[in-house]
Parts: C-alpha cells; sequence; structure tokens
C-alpha cells in the first residue's frame, strides 16, 4: 500500500476512533435550577422531589435553593432514581447540540420550576 493510501486509512481510523471516545463520555446539558420546586420534611430534615413522593400531605412546598439554604438534604430515595440529576448527553450529542445539528433534549423542568414528570 502507498503512503497516501496508508495515511488516509491511518486518518479515517482515527476519526473512527475518536468519535467512539466522545460517544462514551457524558455532558450534563441540564441540571436542576434553584427555583425548582421541592417537598420538605421538616422532622427528618430531608427535601423531595415531587416525583418521589406518593402521598405529599404533611410535606411543605418551596424552592430547591431555600432547602438548601435552611440545610435540608436531598432524600436517598429520590436520589437513587436520578430525580435531582439533570440531563445528560454523549460528547459527540453535545458537539452537534453546540453546532445546532440537533436539538436539546427536553427538560425536566420548566421555568417556572415545576417539573415536567
Amino acid at each position: 500500500m502507498s503512503t497516501p493510501k496508508r495515511l488516509v486509512l491511518a486518518v479515517l481510523i482515527a476519526v473512527v476512533f475518536a468519535l467512539a471516545a466522545l460517544e462514551c463520555v457524558e455532558v450534563e446539558v441540564d441540571s436542576m435550577p434553584s427555583n425548582a420546586h421541592v417537598l420538605i420534611d421538616p422532622d427528618a430534615d430531608l427535601y423531595f422531589a415531587p416525583p418521589c413522593v406518593k402521598n405529599a400531605e404533611e410535606l411543605i412546598s418551596t424552592t430547591a435553593a431555600a432547602a438548601h439554604e435552611a440545610g435540608f438534604r436531598p432524600a436517598a430515595s429520590c436520589q437513587d432514581e436520578g430525580a435531582f440529576v439533570g440531563q445528560y448527553v454523549s460528547a459527540l450529542d453535545w458537539l452537534l447540540i453546540r453546532a445546532n445539528f440537533a436539538a436539546l433534549p427536553r427538560s425536566r423542568w420548566n421555568a417556572d420550576g415545576s417539573w415536567n414528570w
């Protein structure tokens, strides 16, 4: 095989490996906003995502920022479900989004802090 063909083949292989690597790396494109609605349990010093709670009668509604400032911790059960985590995409998808070749995934939160679940 001649040198130019080897060079083209090497470049193609490098591009394929680079694209594969970009597909394996995740990038957060959406995180929980400070005005996200959460439910606090003052007795346990915990806050919950509304989708995690079946019976919210004894809980108090507030924002994530207010819950943090008051010293409440996220409920482990909600964390295990990924409730407080935003959307992740691969690094390749992130590059496509930044270049306007793809759209952002739908956020879990609306602009007013309400949840899309």
